[in-house]
């Protein structure tokens, strides 16, 4: 549990909950939209178009990880030359402790951004 903590120290800044929120850690990506401590919407990309490309949410609050949603199979979108696999949970409102952070993993694939949730 230390590593992934010591991982989460090391990415910089935080991106807030309370206003629109882009992360990326590698090929991932973690979009949060919300206000102050609650959570609107979640969601996230992974590049191209990994073979069965599947995501969930997590939470860490006080060194504690516990799983927010299940494995969801992310769609495979393409813009222009720009390929991904893209993913979203629609958490309306869902209200999360000051300080905590909301992660997103996919399946077979390196990276884990966070975003810490905070008024």
């Amino acid at each position: 549990m230390i590593i992934p903590l010591l991982a989460l120290a090391l990415m910089g800044t935080p991106a807030p909950a309370h206003a629109d929120a882009t992360k990326t850690d590698g090929k991932v990506g973690l979009t949060v939209t919300g206000h102050g401590l609650q959570v609107q919407q979640a969601g996230g990309w992974v590049d191209g178009h990994p073979k069965g490309a599947r995501a969930r949410l997590y939470t860490v609050y006080q060194g504690v990880r516990d799983e927010l949603t299940g494995w969801k199979k992310a769609t495979p979108e393409s813009m222009g030359i720009t390929k991904l696999s893209a993913v979203t949970w629609h958490l309306r409102g869902r209200k999360f402790p000051q300080g905590s952070w909301l992660c997103i993993q996919f399946a077979d694939t390196d990276g884990a951004p966070c975003a810490q949730i905070h008024r």
